[in-house]
Order: structure tokens, then C-alpha cells, then sequence
């Protein structure tokens, strides 16, 4: 199902490259309120981290138009500890059995900051102006994941083995532009797919960003 996925959006975009009559260039960065989504999730918090990086407008007409971008994403989630402190050494024990067993939700679970996560993201997305300089945005995601670790007391724990490596989003936003070229997005992004490898925790990403940016041309 991933690589169908994966291949279809490939051949998707380039499709709309290869048949594209003018391009905008830009770059953005902005925040991330990142946290997850499932029935293992309640009590999980938000992280705030941050994105950046290129985005390749197409407009097709007056109000119709294909964005694709390539960024860094920090995402994850955050829970304090029930003492609301320093993990003690028995807990810090516990938590790397865990995480060599698989069970990123639970590292997390005892865990004071949490699992911080690192993708590349490449949303793939349809432009539809509602005025002239807002338009609504939406489409999937693809994501890779670079990093995953669990931070418990400023103790790192590397949780890459235990992290799926691709991550597939649904995406809505809106994107208001000024003429000379910068525009400000909101964005949620609803994960489809598990965070850890291990189905018996279930938590998806979930993360609504705001940032801003420029076209150069």
C-alpha cells in the first residue's frame, strides 16, 4: 500500500512538472505544534518545534494551481512524568528495557519530553484561490523520518529501529499571498499511518503548522 502510494504521487507530479507552463520558486519556515492522534494517544502533549525549507508553486489558471514543497518537519509529542520531575534511575531502567523492546509509546509515556521526531516532508498539494491573494489548500503528505529518539530528564534514548520510516498525511490549509511575493500559511496535517512500528500502540501524527515565507519570481 506504501509504495503504491508512493508511486502513484511520483508519477502524479511529474505529470504536472512535465506539462507545467510557469513556475514560482520560494523558501518558508515557520512552527510546529506537533502531538498524535489514536487510542493510545490521550494523554499524550503537544511539542512545538519548527519547519523550513523550498516550495514550487504551478498555477494552472486565474484561481487553480499545484504546490509541492520539500521540508524539514520536527514533530512528536511531549507528557510530563506524575511527579512533574527528574525521572529517578529505576524509571530511566525502565525506559530503555522499553525502547529495546520496541514500545516507542510507552518510552514516551515515562518519559518527561517525550519522542522527538525529525521527517523530510514533501506535501503534494491542490491551490484553489477563494480571493485573490487567499487560497485554500489540500492534499496528501509523504514523509520520511531521519530521526527518533525519546528525552527523559536530558537523557537520550534512540528510538530510529523503532519508528516507521515513512509517514502518509491527509493536509488543509490556507496560504494568503501579497504581491511582492510573501505569503503566510496554516496548516494541519492528520497522520494515516502508525508512528511506532509496534501496531499494539497506536498513535498517528498530528500537526498543525503555521509559517511564512517568499517567492522569488
Amino acid at each position: 500500500m506504501k509504495k503504491l502510494f508512493l508511486c502513484s504521487t511520483i508519477a502524479l507530479f511529474s505529470v504536472i512538472v512535465t506539462n507545467a507552463q510557469e513556475f514560482h520558486f520560494g523558501a518558508k519556515a515557520g512552527l510546529n505544534f506537533a502531538s498524535a492522534r489514536g487510542d493510545d494517544a490521550e494523554d499524550l502533549e503537544t511539542r512545538t518545534s519548527f519547519n523550513f525549507g523550498g516550495v514550487l508553486h504551478i498555477p494552472f489558471d486565474e484561481k487553480l494551481g499545484f504546490q509541492a514543497e520539500l521540508l524539514y518537519s520536527g514533530q512528536g509529542y511531549s507528557i510530563e512524568d506524575e511527579n512533574n520531575g527528574d525521572l529517578n534511575p529505576n524509571t530511566q531502567t525502565i525506559v530503555l528495557e522499553r525502547a529495546n523492546t520496541n514500545q516507542i509509546g510507552r518510552v514516551a509515556a515515562a518519559s518527561n519530553d517525550g519522542v522527538i521526531l525529525g521527517y523530510i516532508n514533501i506535501p503534494l498539494l491542490v491551490d484553489y484561490k477563494i480571493i485573490d491573494a487567499l487560497s485554500i489548500q489540500a492534499g496528501p503528505e509523504i514523509a520520511f523520518n531521519v530521526s527518533s529518539k525519546a528525552d527523559f530528564g536530558g537523557n537520550e534514548v534512540d528510538l530510529k529501529d523503532q519508528t516507521s520510516g515513512t509517514s502518509f498525511s491527509a493536509l488543509l490549509g490556507t496560504q494568503y499571498k501579497l504581491p511582492m511575493g510573501v505569503f503566510f500559511q496554516a496548516r494541519y496535517a492528520l497522520g494515516l499511518n502508525n508512528i511506532p512500528k509496534d501496531d499494539a500502540f497506536e498513535a498517528k501524527n498530528a500537526v498543525f503548522s503555521i509559517s511564512a515565507g517568499y517567492f522569488f519570481n
